[in-house]
């Protein structure tokens, strides 16, 4: 296959950096979203042990992580498996496999958890690759009723290169990727995958992705600009930002001072007009700021707001206006004070630390709301807003290693909507920037991950929610990406999972072994189901195999 040329680009690269010696390194660069490293800092804050961390935000710089992991090596009330993952995660003890495979070829490994590395005093980069190779067996049917059996599968090929120069830092992944999915009765190329299409005389996928970024860091100050995705909030889902969407542009500037940590996001976001995945994507742009503040070791509190631009809104044409990259001022005041067609949306989000093990969490959007319609009028089509409720438990309520989670989530219909559909908050492209399932929605999802031993792991992601779709014609307030004055049904009387109804189903299940350092072959079971009350029901079945190399496992939904 022909690489294309910022990939042999890149592969001169890294061939130039192998010509540095190696010697011992610190992990550098910005963490995966929901990887071990996170979820192993989150389990220690839910365990009481990290009172002073703020861990609502992702991706978090791997010098973010190393402060609270060096805070915990302090501590001696971590249990033994819990400690033998910390010596890892500092690099204390080498990962598994590491010397096996240095033994046999010397220039690998040498600092047994980078593949490749070099270190000087002022410098350093680590080469690493990144792989998930799956093939599945696939039992589906549509909603008449016919079943298929077909082979699914997916092959991921990339390198992630990080470091730092000075306080600069940098990290940048690069993936080649063909796949073909169990799919639903009439779904179409899942956006969030970015720029997807099917390959030539086939139905399976083939596309390039990319995320990279680069920052400068300061004690109390983090600069990052690149191309990447955000999640905002303790939940796994998440109103405001997800990390759902494929990445996008942008630049984050985020402060810290005590129990204060205010981020700001500037975005560029991408949008398409109309569903055909061959028309030109144009460009809006997001901005958003959250201020999180640390009332004591066990509760936390944000507050955020956003605002989304596009140039495009009946006659007028606002573009970007300068005063919303004004870092410390309220963007509903800009929007009333010059009049911009901007989609404004504030909420909150909380953190309970009620009993060590055991933490409430939940979050808050009002998208849009009339005051004399609020109370006296609940059903009034304006009354926009969304809520999030969660409960994560770990130890020592429960065993080492395991951990529970639980999230009800509900939104308003036409929540994240629009007079313009541009500029509906919701999307990067056609993909959803905060619930991956949209407005007019409730949802019901729970987690269980388990680590008995460092290199044993398995998770489990169950999801069930209920969806109210529109009909051609008639704009129920289930699709943010048409504008609420297009066809809608009402008024007055506008209540939850109005429309078209729909149950869905997602379960995934994997678990497996580390054979190198983060090379898990894993095996585990997808199953997906779509319940129309009109069209009727689809559903797919897959048992998989897999191996990932340098990746978490990648959900359909989180």
């Amino acid at each position: 296959m022909c690489l294309p040329d910022h990939l042999r680009r890149f592969g001169l690269l890294a061939v130039v950096l192998l010509s540095v010696h190696p010697s011992l390194a610190q992990q550098d660069g910005i963490l995966l979203h929901n990887d071990a490293l996170y979820v192993f800092l989150r389990e220690q804050q839910n365990a009481g042990r990290l009172p002073t961390a703020f861990l609502a935000h992702q991706p978090l710089s791997a010098y973010e992580a190393q402060r609270y992991l060096d805070s915990l090596a302090h501590r001696e009330d971590l249990p033994p498996i819990d400690r033998m993952r910390l010596q890892r995660f500092r690099r204390e003890a080498p990962k598994p496999g590491a010397a096996w495979f240095h033994r046999r070829l010397p220039f690998f490994y040498e600092n047994g958890h980078d593949l490749w590395q070099t270190t000087q005093a002022d410098y350093a980069v680590q080469i690493n690759p990144l792989l998930y190779t799956t093939v599945g067996w696939t039992r589906q049917a549509d909603q008449a009723g016919r079943p298929t059996r077909l082979t699914t599968w997916r092959a991921t090929r990339g390198l992630r290169l990080s470091g730092h120069i000075g306080r600069f830092f940098f990290e940048s992944r690069l993936e080649e990727n063909q796949r073909e999915d169990p799919a639903l009765a009439n779904q179409t190329i899942p956006e969030r995958l970015g720029f997807a299409r099917p390959t030539e005389g086939s139905t399976h996928l083939d596309y390039f992705r990319v995320a990279s970024t680069i920052g400068y860091r300061t004690k109390y100050v983090e600069f990052r600009f690149g191309h990447d995705r955000h999640h905002w909030g303790q939940s796994r889902n998440g109103l405001m930002l997800s990390n759902y969407a494929a990445p996008y542009e942008f630049l984050l500037i985020r402060t810290s001072i005590g129990p204060f940590q205010y981020t700001n996001l500037y975005t560029s976001l991408p949008y398409r007009p109309t569903p055909d995945p061959i028309s030109p994507d144009r460009h809006k742009y997001g901005v958003f700021h959250r201020l999180q503040l640390r009332f004591s070791g066990r509760f936390q509190l944000g507050i955020f707001e956003s605002a989304v631009l596009a140039p495009e809104r009946g006659e007028l044409t606002p573009g970007f206006y300068a005063a919303f990259l004004n870092p410390l001022i309220f963007y509903r005041a800009i929007d009333l004070n010059i009049g911009s067609p901007a989609n404004m949306l504030i909420g909150l989000d909380a953190q309970w630390l009620v009993h060590p093990g055991l933490s409430l969490n939940g979050q808050f959007i009002l998208d849009d709301f009339e005051a004399d319609q609020l109370f006296n009028n609940p059903g009034y089509w304006k009354n926009t807003w969304g809520v999030l409720g969660g409960l994560y438990l770990t130890a020592p309520l429960l065993p080492p290693g395991l951990s529970l989670q639980a999230e009800y989530s509900r939104l308003r219909p036409y929540t994240y909507s629009n007079q313009a559909a541009s500029t509906g908050y919701f999307t990067r492209a056609r993909s959803s920037l905060g619930h991956a399932l949209g407005p007019n929605t409730e949802d019901w999802a729970f987690f269980v991950t388990y680590q008995p031993t460092p290199r044993l792991a398995a998770g489990l992601n169950l999801s069930y929610a209920r969806h109210g779709r529109n009909r051609p014609g008639e704009n129920f307030g289930g699709d943010p990406t048409i504008s609420y004055d297009e066809n809608r049904v009402s008024d007055n009387d506008v209540r939850l999972l109005q429309g078209v109804r729909q149950a869905i189903w997602l379960v995934e299940f994997h678990a497996g072994y580390e054979l190198l350092p983060d090379l898990f072959a894993e095996a585990g079971l997808l199953y997906g189901s779509l319940d129309d009350e009109e069209a009727g029901r689809d559903f797919y079945l897959t048992p998989f195999m897999q191996l990932r190399w340098g990746r978490p496992f990648d959900s359909l939904r989180y």
